[in-house]
């Protein structure tokens, strides 16, 4: 089967549905061939007549023999009257059994030849145009006789099984077919669903899969489709993993003159006169922005190693979310606003849990950032069973809210709007990226939308039930 695996996928349909329209075609013939040899498919009324005629003519001669001319006269009679078939029965010398001559007062010639050519016995004129079939029976006592079947106006026809051969033949074929269109199917098919498992872990995190991992293919088009994939997700675990090394290389060895700038400002500031103080002051504010945005830096980079790798466990998710609302109460309070947790049922689910705080925390953060003073972030779930993702954490502020068609954009990194929500608000566009990349990996989606009278709802949607 080697060649077959080495032929193009247009070769491989190409005999597949040939190799079916052979297997189909001989069946035909065959199944045609044994429904024509049973007489199934002979719709004529003379095939017919000859099938009653050597159902019914061994047991007509078999009662004349047994049982005489009398017991014979009285069946032949009744099958006239009842079924209208009208039975001669000629012994070999051409004489008709019982008397019965079927004919209005004339007699009926015998000739030996015509009844052993299978001729018949001469008609009348008033039998000239029924329909008739004869054939030689031999009686149980070895005598010859030959039967003719008349059918009169009015006769029954004989019973036949047409309707059951065409129900026998399509069966036959369709079940056939359907075993040779299955395995055909199946072989095409199968290298693809492989390579659809590739591509779904793929798009899930999986930066690992390879697509001839996931099963056998051959040098046709798919499998030269299968080797291109994996050629691209070389590319991108290359690409992906280097630059989140290379993030967290720029970001980790930004800290150390950063470390000392800020050590060299305090060293400073005592030997500077009072005039200098804003200037000095502007720098330390430049400075812990610079440091911030390394740290997001870092947690981006984090994230981006941690894609596809993850250490879920059973956590409280009312102690989860507490968790989070008090370290933002912490940063809240400073400003005079507040982080609440309420509505949270007491139930376990399955996170990773650092990087689910995380996400959390940077969303609770930014809108601790742009509520209005006075005001209370609120953090709650939901759960919703009849939804794909059921669970729903929401993060609410009071804040500007944001421009409609930014509420996506907010997610990408380094994206900061207007002036309202960008310049003196300290932040530079990675918290909610790196919360959506946390939450993606979860198997969720991240949404935002702006609330009625004023800020932004953040609703996180997680595949994730009770437990």
């Amino acid at each position: 089967m080697s060649w077959l695996r080495s032929a193009t996928l247009f070769r491989k349909i190409f005999l597949g549905f040939l190799l079916a329209i052979a297997v189909a075609s001989v069946l035909h013939v065959a199944v045609t061939g044994l429904i024509v040899r049973l007489g199934l498919l002979d719709l004529s009324l003379e095939a017919k007549l000859r099938k009653e005629l050597n159902r019914e003519a061994p047991s007509l001669v078999a009662l004349y023999e047994e049982k005489g001319a009398d017991a014979l006269k009285d069946e032949l009679g009744r099958l006239r009257e009842e079924r209208r078939l009208l039975f001669v029965i000629l012994d070999d010398r051409g004489a008709p059994l019982s008397g019965m001559v079927p004919s209005r007062g004339e007699r009926m010639m015998p000739d030996v030849r015509r009844h052993h050519g299978l001729s018949g016995p001469p008609r009348t004129s008033w039998m000239k145009d029924l329909p008739a079939a004869t054939e030689p029976v031999v009686s149980p006592g070895g005598a010859t006789y030959v039967v003719t079947l008349f059918a009169l106006p009015g006769a029954l026809p004989p019973e036949d099984g047409f309707y059951l051969s065409l129900v026998l033949y399509f069966a036959v074929l369709m079940a056939v077919g359907g075993a040779v269109s299955y395995f055909l199917a199946r072989h095409i098919c199968y290298p693809v669903e492989a390579l659809s498992r590739a591509s779904l872990a793929l798009a899930s995190g999986d930066l690992s899969v390879r697509a001839e991992r996931e099963g056998p293919f051959g040098d046709d088009e798919i499998g030269q489709l299968a080797r291109n994939f994996d050629s691209m997700a070389d590319h991108v675990e290359r690409n992906i993993t280097g630059q989140s090394r290379l993030l967290g290389d720029i970001s980790h060895e930004l800290r150390s003159p950063l470390t000392r700038l800020n050590l060299s400002l305090e060293l400073l500031r005592n030997r500077l006169p009072d005039d200098l103080d804003g200037l000095m002051n502007r720098i330390e504010r430049e400075s812990e922005r610079m440091n911030h945005m390394i740290g997001d830096l870092l947690g981006l980079a984090r994230e981006e190693s941690r894609f596809g790798g993850e250490r879920r466990e059973s956590v409280s998710l009312r102690d989860l979310l507490a968790s989070v609302a008090k370290d933002g109460r912490f940063e809240a309070l400073a400003s005079g606003k507040d982080v609440v947790s309420e509505d949270v049922p007491d139930v376990a689910v399955s996170v990773d849990r650092e990087a689910m705080e995380s996400a959390l925390e940077n969303i609770v953060r930014n809108g601790v950032r742009y509520t209005a003073p006075g005001t209370v972030v609120e953090l709650r779930a939901e759960y919703v069973p009849e939804e794909e993702l059921p669970l729903a954490i929401i993060v609410e502020d009071r804040g500007p809210g944001v421009a409609e068609e930014n509420l996506e954009a907010i997610f990408r990194p380094f994206f900061r709007e207007g002036e309202a929500r960008d310049r003196d608000s300290g932040g530079v566009g990675l918290g909610l990226a790196i919360a959506r990349r946390a939450v993606e990996r979860h198997g969720g989606i991240v949404e935002a939308a702006n609330r009625d009278g004023g800020g932004l709802s953040v609703r996180i949607r997680l595949p994730l039930g009770f437990g």
